[in-house]
């Protein structure tokens, strides 16, 4: 007869937790929180940089006086604003495309990326006889005037073009020609919007003249190399048939250094805008006796010609109502000044300057009305997304609310915080349902070998050797059911197993004796 094997030896341990299966629970959703964090710190914007590094004008232009007030602006936020001088418009631009100097944003003439690439063969012909460089001033100086005027000329264009072209940190732009093309690709190059008019003006000596054709065979001063007022004086008397190299001596002149040459007769007119002269020299110009403010009777014209330009009426009495100054209306042509920056610029720092431009810009005065500037007007370069989403809905709720440091700091923890919520805590919903199904799985895995056992064993066509091999196999299932590591809150669940497996040798046992009462009754 056959005999049961001896019920293996219990040694099951009760544990609190079973860290190995919470462990294996939990990784899945640490691993998948984990990645979803690591994409968020990729795509995150680093912190904004304290210090931004603005490309202007000569010191005393509006470009310059404008940059001043930007760095007053942002001080207040916690932002340093260096300051570089430069000479105008061109240096600016040129700075700005080159990715090896450290400039973040500058002052552009709309139009002169479009005039530069128009007058770049002339400017390549007129640097022999206009002497791009401020060593060459005085050859032209002594061919256009009497043999002293020409000296003074001389001396103070080299002047006027070591000043303009010097700037901190770029002392060796002072003797490198500007007018030509910049060298460097400006596709990576964004507009925050224009900021306000820069006015084209025009004084001259002798009869009154109504177009630009009547200065042909004059001296004149088109501003300094580098400067956006002689790319945009190049482009329209281009358009009028004085072009470099012709009867027409155009000298790199501008500011005070313009305005004593036309004063003292050494020059004929002067071309002056805010990107490189001071507006005092402009306004001492205004007042000098025999000296003209040039109308641009063909203003609409030049407007429809060049789209950078507006026609700008300025009013009998204007500048002065009780001298009657300007004392008639006044008719010139304007291209606006643009806050060009790099596309790397951080969006924090694009709102912040767009912000100060509103304050610095935005109020009425001869030449604009009150909110027309800043604008999102594009000319040679696009708006950037990020001012124009500044346009569209002004600052974000973060930084209306915080100091700009704490909103800067928010907004990027909420993109941490995102996959934390999105992932990490639905995640930790699941992980008490994951270890519960790993600890139960542990016991209702047995349940498929009882069964099968059990229907072996009590099939009638069964063997004493094949209810033998039941019964051991059963035994080797107690075995590593009592070895079990189980957590204390399933300890009922491992009883319940047990119970059934006893229920199933207690089966098994009665099968044997039956079978083995049989055999002996027969015998």
């Amino acid at each position: 007869m056959l005999r049961p094997p001896r019920s293996p030896r219990f040694v099951a341990r009760v544990i609190a937790v079973s860290w190995r299966d919470l462990i294996v629970s939990m990784g899945p959703i640490v691993a998948i929180s984990a990645a979803a964090i690591w994409l968020a710190i990729r795509l995150i914007q680093p912190a904004p940089p304290d210090t931004l590094t603005i490309t202007a004008g000569p010191p005393g232009s509006s470009f310059w006086n404008s940059a001043q007030r930007y760095k007053a602006i942002l001080a207040r936020k916690g932002i340093t604003l260096n300051v570089l001088a430069s000479a105008g418009s061109m240096q600016n631009l040129e700075r700005l495309a080159d990715p090896n100097t450290s400039v973040d944003v500058g002052f552009v003439q709309s139009g002169v990326a479009l005039a530069t690439q128009s007058a770049s063969g002339a400017s390549g012909v007129s640097a022999a006889s206009d002497a791009d460089s401020a060593s060459g001033a005085s050859a032209v100086a002594s061919v256009a005037a009497p043999s002293s005027a020409a000296s003074r000329a001389a001396q103070r264009a080299s002047a006027s073009a070591s000043v303009a072209s010097e700037s901190p940190g770029d002392s060796a732009a002072s003797a490198a020609p500007q007018a030509a093309a910049p060298n460097h690709d400006p596709e990576h190059l964004v507009s925050l919007g224009s900021v306000s008019y820069v006015p084209l003006v025009i004084f001259y000596e002798g009869r009154k003249r109504s177009r630009l054709s009547g200065f042909a065979g004059k001296r004149i001063a088109i501003g300094a190399e580098g400067s956006g007022t002689r790319a945009l004086a190049l482009a329209l008397l281009k358009a009028n048939g004085i072009e470099p190299g012709g009867g027409t001596t155009l000298l790199p002149l501008t500011g005070e250094a313009a305005a004593h040459a036309l004063t003292t007769h050494e020059i004929d007119a002067a071309f002056l805008t805010g990107d490189s002269a001071q507006p005092p020299v402009m306004a001492k110009l205004l007042r000098t006796p025999r000296v003209r403010l040039f109308s641009f009777d063909q203003a609409h014209a030049y407007a429809r010609r060049f789209p950078y330009l507006t026609d700008i009426e300025l009013p009998m009495g204007a500048f002065d109502l009780g001298k009657n100054l300007p004392p008639e209306t006044v008719h010139t042509v304007a291209p606006t000044a643009e806050l060009v920056a790099r596309d790397s610029l951080h969006p924090a720092l694009s709102d912040l300057l767009v912000e100060a431009a509103k304050e610095v810009h935005g109020r009425a005065n001869l030449l604009q009305n009150a909110g027309e500037f800043p604008s999102p007007v594009m000319h040679d370069f696009p708006i950037s997304t990020d001012a124009a989403r500044y346009y569209k809905s002004g600052k974000s709720f973060l930084y209306r609310v915080l100091p700009f440091w704490l909103a800067s700091l928010a907004d990027r923890l909420i993109v941490l915080i995102v996959p934390i919520v999105v992932v990490l805590i639905p995640g930790a919903r699941l992980i008490p349902s994951l270890y519960a199904w790993r600890v139960k799985s542990r016991i209702y895995r047995w349940y498929g070998a009882l069964i099968a056992i059990e229907r072996s064993a009590l099939d009638e066509t069964s063997t004493d050797e094949e209810r033998a091999a039941s019964l051991a196999k059963l035994t080797e299932i107690e075995g590593a059911v009592n070895r079990l590591k189980m957590p204390l809150a399933y300890a009922d669940q491992f009883y319940v197993l047990r119970e059934h497996i006893g229920f199933v040798r207690a089966r098994l046992t009665q099968a044997y004796d039956e079978q083995a009462h049989t055999d002996a009754g027969g015998a």
